[in-house]
């Protein structure tokens, strides 16, 4: 059965006129089903960066030391939304103004993310290394050290101690 049949027996022949018809319906309900995705998906972005917002809000102060693994999930989570805010910017044309600032709210937030995670560790043994100044005054650490002394990872002592055999003991207590 042709799919024009259903048009002839409802008494609708092969005109342009029906075709143009045809056309701009589907191409109207493409259209909707497009704008549908791409709220969604930038719906889904907002929330997943609401989530890493919030579970990195206890490590906004530099008090508590956010793990390498849990940086390392993080990363890969704000990489992924970070590509979706990419794939909504090319269809910037089919959404409204409102969901335009969203996404760039959303782009903006995500690079202050990934840049926080990125320079927390750093930051974090700054602050560690000034809130704990008797402990560091007259001792001097190389980066290595000074990232054990700080880092609280079992991981990290145990290959500092083999590593550094020269590092005093009371670095790894």
């Amino acid at each position: 059965m042709n799919f024009f049949h259903t048009f002839e027996v409802i008494g609708l022949n092969e005109s342009p006129l029906v075709m143009i018809i045809i056309s701009l319906v589907l191409l109207l309900v493409l259209l909707l089903a497009s704008e549908h995705l791409l709220r969604k998906t930038s719906r889904v972005a907002v929330e997943q960066l609401q989530q890493i917002e919030k579970q990195l809000s206890e490590y906004r102060d530099y008090t508590v030391y956010l793990k390498s693994k849990d940086r390392l999930g993080l990363m890969q989570r704000l990489d992924s939304i970070l590509e979706s805010i990419r794939f909504l910017r090319i269809f910037r044309l089919l959404i409204s103004q409102q969901q335009k600032e969203i996404i760039q709210t959303s782009l903006l937030k995500t690079n202050e993310l990934i840049s926080f995670i990125s320079k927390f560790t750093p930051e974090y043994t700054k602050r560690e290394v000034e809130r704990h100044q008797d402990f560091f005054a007259g001792k001097v650490f190389d980066k290595d050290q000074l990232a054990v002394t700080v880092g609280r990872s079992a991981v990290q002592v145990e290959a500092a101690r083999s590593a550094l055999p020269q590092t005093p003991d009371y670095l790894f207590s």
